[in-house]
């Protein structure tokens, strides 16, 4: 009976690609395709809403860089390690521009990805280089904290920014309290995302005049 759930393929953990994504250790759909390391119910709110007059600033290199590329006009990623960056690189169409700063710390990933908010590095500050303000900035990778508040003033006046991993909202406070102070409002979006069997949340923050027009 239970297996008979888990594989049945009118199922949700079928039909979203969840299955598969686990076999293969990737962020899949269930044709293979590439998705965003998100929460599935982010993925499905966020994909009706994306145009190609947009433009997209990620911190974090991955499945989502092909899939945001394949939706909007532009998209300028960050990657952090060498070996990442060199996987992903070989790709990406030619609206997707990937750059390499490392991150040169005697530290684990998670203490990498919840730095100080006022830790400043060559990586958080690379969206100010830019000069362009984004339609959307994703937070998903390394020192998120200092992230978000380089994030704020480079988004457009309406502008989103996403945060990944709300279930660490704790270790993120200091850079969700700039948003909320800066007049961005939170919506959650919680449950499965590729790979991982555990609840996970995606946090889209934005003001009353936004460009996904919620």
């Amino acid at each position: 009976m239970i297996w008979g759930l888990l594989f049945d393929r009118k199922g949700y953990l079928h039909q979203s690609g969840w299955l598969r994504s686990v076999r293969r250790m990737q962020a899949i759909d269930v044709t293979d395709c590439p998705i965003p390391w998100l929460s599935y119910p982010f993925i499905e709110f966020i994909e009706p809403r994306l145009n190609k007059f947009m433009n997209v600033y990620e911190y974090g290199s991955g499945n989502s860089t092909r899939w945001f590329a394949k939706r909007v006009g532009l998209i300028h990623a960050i990657e952090h390690s060498l070996d990442w960056y060199n996987t992903i690189k070989g790709n990406l169409p030619d609206n997707a521009i990937l750059v390499y700063e490392p991150l040169e710390l005697k530290a684990d990933y998670h203490d990498m990805a919840f730095m100080d908010v006022n830790d400043e590095t060559p990586y958080s500050l690379n969206i100010k280089t830019r000069n362009l303000l984004y339609d959307i900035v994703i937070v998903d990778g390394v020192n998120r904290n200092n992230c978000i508040a380089n994030s704020i003033g480079c988004v457009s006046s309406n502008g989103v920014i996403i945060v990944d991993n709300l279930e660490y909202s704790g270790q993120m406070q200091a850079g969700l309290n700039l948003l909320k102070d800066a007049g961005f409002k939170r919506l959650e979006f919680w449950g499965l995302s590729p790979i991982v069997y555990t609840k996970t949340g995606t946090g889209l923050f934005y003001r009353p005049d936004n460009c996904l027009l919620i």
